[in-house]
């Protein structure tokens, strides 16, 4: 009983996944005007490229004080104990490969805008 119903289950759910997956591209014929991309020069594109790679900046900025500040607060709480101070050792790695990324991903931008001109 339990396996029939499982079967059941298992067959709506495909019927569902094959209905999804053939109704999906059909709806996409529905549109009438397909969307316009915003980039439209080279311009645009470094703009855009600039606040992607600006935004991930802060963000790993954010996340590498966050880091250092839980692994400092690793070592405080280690009392000596080797286990606790490898963890915090690797929070600090961790913290300085977040500073590294975001440091590139600052500099990326000019690196494009550099090729692209």
């Amino acid at each position: 009983m339990q396996n029939h119903l499982y079967k059941t289950a298992t067959l709506k759910w495909v019927t569902a996944l094959i209905i999804v997956l053939f109704l999906l591209p059909a709806m996409t014929f529905a549109i009438e005007k397909p969307p316009t991309s915003p980039i439209k020069t080279v311009e645009d594109l470094e703009g855009a490229m600039d606040k992607i790679f600006g935004l991930a900046f802060w963000l790993l900025t954010v996340v590498a004080i966050f880091l250092v500040l839980f692994a400092g607060f690793k070592y405080l709480t280690a009392s000596g104990d080797p286990e606790k101070m490898k963890q915090a050792n690797r929070q600090l790695l961790f913290s300085a490969i977040a500073i590294a990324i975001a440091l590139i991903a600052k500099g990326v931008p000019a690196l494009i805008q550099d090729v692209l001109s």
